[in-house]
């Protein structure tokens, strides 16, 4: 089944461990920090030779160096300072991060204080497009990744440009169409009635997508087209469903910028890199959109033989991924 979620604004403590600690290495992360830095300060220091680091991958990596000189006989805590920390790549922990039952290793939010990470990045540069939609280059912002299906208007998921729309009234039933006939490839193409899809109103169709309930609908996929053919009056899927297609079976095509014509409606175009939003309450300003740049924000990966312990994670906010703000292997 292939699905994206995204845990927006939640509060992680994953307590893997805890113990009494006598002794600590204490290291600091906060926004007017630096990587340069020790991290042995909780703010720069008046010359600003010295301070905090800037980012957890830093105090991640600045752990492991330590460790790399012999075992660490005392318990690291990491201590952020409130902000919001833009992670680039999602952070990541293996067994080599792994503290002891007497040493253990903790990266918290400072206590009182919001510590956000946030795996999307603002977009600016807004300009007009068409009617009420406006575009951005993610490209001249330095955005190298195009192809995400989430996006973000001050804080609320947008809809990725669909057809039919969503029906806000009935948001689980409503805006569907209904597979007419299987194909006799009942596993990649269905028939849908003829001028139900207005093909001949789009003008590109490479990056569409079918969101589909196949087989007894208790199944959930989203497949790129291979390509329609309004003359069999046939979709054609890339991948097989789970199960097959049935008649009736609930669906929507989506991801073609000629059905971006809803408010809260947007599309990325995955060549150029062009981003089109369709406002739902009039003008944005900039950095009130994020995109999301890490599929993930926080990792644990370990194995059976050798996991990832001893280890607490614990205050932060965690808001925007493409695919989940927290994996645990």
């Amino acid at each position: 089944m292939t699905t994206t979620r995204t845990l927006q604004a939640a509060t992680l403590a994953l307590c893997l461990v805890t113990a009494d600690v006598v002794g600590q290495v204490l290291l600091y992360v906060a926004p007017n920090g630096n990587d340069a830095w020790s991290g042995r300060r909780t703010t720069p220091n008046a010359t600003r030779t010295d301070g905090p680091f800037a980012t957890l991958t830093h105090a991640r990596d600045a752990i492991r160096a330590l460790r790399h000189g012999g075992p660490i006989d005392q318990a690291v805590t990491v201590t952020v300072r409130g902000g919001q920390y833009f992670v680039t790549e999602t952070l990541v922990f293996t067994a080599e991060d792994s503290g002891s039952q007497t040493c253990p290793v903790t990266f918290r939010a400072q206590p009182g204080e919001t510590a956000v990470l946030s795996g999307a990045r603002p977009v600016r540069g807004w300009k007009p497009y068409k009617g009420a939609i406006i575009v951005a280059s993610l490209a001249d912002q330095g955005v190298t990744q195009f192809r995400f299906r989430q996006l973000f208007l001050r804080g609320r998921r947008q809809t990725l440009a669909r057809y039919p729309n969503r029906d806000p009234l009935h948001p689980q039933t409503g805006g569907f169409l209904y597979v007419d006939t299987p194909s006799y490839r009942e596993k990649t193409a269905f028939h849908f009635d003829r001028g139900e899809i207005p093909l001949d109103e789009w003008s590109d169709t490479g990056q569409a997508e079918v969101n589909i309930f196949p087989y007894n609908c208790w199944d959930h996929n989203i497949i790129r087209v291979r390509r329609f053919d309004p003359e069999t009056r046939e979709v054609w899927l890339r991948y097989p469903v789970a199960g097959t297609i049935n008649e009736g079976n609930r669906y929507f095509v989506r991801n073609v910028l000629d059905a971006l014509d809803a408010p809260g409606e947007w599309y990325v175009d995955w060549g150029t890199g062009e981003l089109y939003v369709y406002p739902p309450d009039g003008a944005i300003a900039d950095d009130e959109v994020v995109v999301p740049v890490v599929e993930n924000i926080v990792a644990l990966s370990g194995t059976a033989a050798n996991p990832v312990r001893h280890l607490t994670i614990q205050g932060f906010t965690l808001a925007y991924a493409e695919q989940d703000a927290v994996v645990l292997e």
